[in-house]
């Protein structure tokens, strides 16, 4: 079958401007090695001491009362809701329950400094709000409070480790390119990826090869247009 051309090539020096092309993406690309860290020894973590930032904390208490109107007789009833919950007898237990959930922060290690930032966030509510609606707050937002305190936690000044060693490695940052790995039928020949299939649906099942400017000798294609695109000159 005879060749086929892209349109708007003729008359271009298409190897020249691959060349040139292929010359400045290597000019401008660093390999960037890839290293890593693996700790050697025993690993100790654990948390200081510091001020918490409660200045986006603007929490109000959730109403505990629904009014319930009857269509029939537009009677209206007032109904309290039960509040849902262990109650707590020290407010700061509401917020170290939630934060003794995270798998890097423990109880028995970190008790001291967690009541620290417990209370800070109390004292926060305590500002503005009347003892009642501050437990109310604390049990309605306790994981989102949890969850705030625990991420100013991992911020850096108040997250430390303690490691007896690093193994480090260092690998090239390109990874070489491989042989691709094809199963077919014994005996099967190796079909010129210029022929094109008599049965176009069974493409896939054909291994192809006759390239002389593919990284792989041997290539399979998921359609025709695949190696159709293929069969088009670059020129050179």
């Amino acid at each position: 079958s005879g060749q086929l051309t892209l349109a708007g090539t003729t008359g271009l020096d298409v190897a020249a401007i691959v060349a040139a092309t292929c010359a400045e993406v290597a000019r401008g690309t660093i390999d960037i090695p890839r290293v890593s860290v693996t700790p050697i020894g025993a690993v100790e973590t654990g948390f200081n001491a510091f001020v918490l930032d409660t200045s986006a904390w603007h929490y109000q208490p959730l109403t505990e009362e629904l009014y319930l109107k009857h269509l029939r007789t537009n009677q209206v009833e007032l109904v309290t809701l039960s509040t849902t919950g262990i109650k707590e007898s020290r407010l700061e237990n509401y917020v170290v329950a939630c934060l003794i959930d995270f798998d890097d922060v423990s109880y028995d290690a970190h008790a001291d400094l967690l009541y620290d930032l417990a209370g800070q966030a109390v004292t926060h509510f305590r500002g503005y709000l009347s003892e009642e609606d501050t437990e109310r707050v604390l049990r309605a937002y306790q994981r989102p409070i949890a969850v705030n305190i625990h991420a100013q936690m991992q911020e850096p000044g108040h997250y430390w480790e303690k490691v007896d060693d690093y193994h480090v490695e260092i690998r090239a940052g390109f990874t070489p390119l491989r042989s691709g790995a094809y199963s077919t039928t014994a005996g099967e020949p190796i079909v010129d990826f210029r022929i094109a299939p008599t049965d176009r649906t069974k493409i896939q099942q054909i291994l192809y090869g006759g390239f002389a400017k593919c990284l792989h000798r041997t290539q399979r294609f998921q359609a025709n247009n695949e190696r159709q695109l293929a069969v088009i000159p670059t020129g050179g």
